[in-house]
């Protein structure tokens, strides 16, 4: 799994694949994971397209779930912070 591979792919053309993508290689157990594409060539002739792309492996990163506490705080902690602030504002008015 920490290994980095470098696979090339034929397949039926598709005009909308492009460096800088990804596709995900699944049931081949030891090259199974995401690539990152690095270079297409389309191949179109009439009523053919070929499209052929080859992709290096990348690691798998682990990115920690969120949930609903961790995402709605933040938003929650800045209203309390300005209705603090609206607060003090106006008691400093007043004075």
């Amino acid at each position: 799994s920490l290994r980095s591979y470098k696979t090339e792919i034929s397949m039926m053309g598709n005009a909308m694949v492009q460096p800088m993508m990804y596709f995900q290689l699944n049931n081949i157990p030891m090259f199974h994971g995401a690539y990152l594409i690095t270079h297409v060539k389309h191949s179109i002739k009439p009523n053919d397209m070929l499209t052929t792309f080859t992709g290096v492996r990348i690691r798998n990163i682990e990115t920690p779930i969120l949930d609903a506490y961790d995402l709605f705080m933040p938003l929650v902690d800045s209203e309390n912070n300005s209705q603090i602030l609206s607060a003090s504002n106006t008691v400093f008015l007043a004075a």
